[in-house]
């Protein structure tokens, strides 16, 4: 059953538009659309979640910080090339396969109510400044590499959210149908906002129990071996670094 009202809210998409979505969701880039999109959230997550922690305790970033964090930031470039390249070939393959609810879902993207969200938040935003980020040595620190992953997870956000809103607002109908495709308007509730923010808010409420109750912590010690020679006065020193990596009750 079709939505012919030119509002509708979260019940509706759900319930009386069940397979709306199904014109940008059925094709062959999807599931690895997903996939790596899940894991630049992941990645980019955990810049952002080492960065504050290290920040709220008034620590200075070690080697091995930077270290982690700049692994990290090279892991979140390659995701982002690989996005970027798939999200080329979808709309290249989408908008000429000749697929009128594909086309039309597409095109609210490029040129439509979405344009806005594709073109700054995910496509600038999203991908090409935290890119250009990574990339650039000059700013590949702690923070540039935070700022870069905060901007992928804002990327995220409104990636997920117009490749759900795009199907939706395109109402399918059969091919014989004459009257020109209304393109709906959809604005999330209040509920919906609310779910979000509690959903982030039960991610960092579940991470800090685990910093109070699980001793989390990597600890690096610096340790040395003196060893005298046989038959000599001269004594050999060897440094070397000792991790410890706590994790009790």
């Amino acid at each position: 059953m079709p939505v012919t009202r030119s509002r509708i809210n979260d019940t509706i998409v759900v319930i009386k538009h069940p397979q709306g979505g199904q014109c940008c969701k059925k094709d062959v880039f999807s599931p690895v659309y997903l996939v790596v999109t899940a894991l630049i959230s992941g990645t980019a997550l955990m810049v952002l979640v080492h960065y504050l922690k290290v920040r709220c305790r008034k620590q200075e970033f070690c080697a091995d910080d930077r270290s982690y964090m700049f692994l990290l930031g090279k892991i979140l470039a390659l995701l982002l090339g690989i996005l970027m390249f798939l999200m080329t070939w979808k709309f290249i393959v989408g908008i000429f396969q000749h697929q009128q609810a594909t086309y039309d879902a597409l095109m609210t993207l490029l040129t439509g109510p979405l344009a806005v969200n594709f073109w700054l938040c995910e496509t600038i935003l999203g991908m090409l400044i935290p890119f250009a980020i990574i990339l650039t040595p000059s700013l590949r620190k702690p923070l540039g590499l935070t700022v870069a992953s905060c901007l992928a997870l804002f990327g995220m956000f409104f990636m997920r959210y117009d490749y759900v809103i795009a199907g939706q607002i395109v109402p399918l109908r059969d091919e014989g149908f004459a009257a020109p495709r209304e393109i709906l308007q959809y604005t999330p509730s209040l509920s919906a906002v609310g779910i979000i923010v509690g959903a982030f808010a039960l991610c960092l409420f579940l991470y800090t129990l685990a910093e109070q109750y699980f001793d989390l912590e990597v600890r690096h010690s610096h340790a040395a071996v003196v060893t005298k020679v046989a038959g000599s006065d001269t004594v050999e020193i060897e440094e070397f670094d000792i991790e410890d990596v706590g994790f009790s009750g």
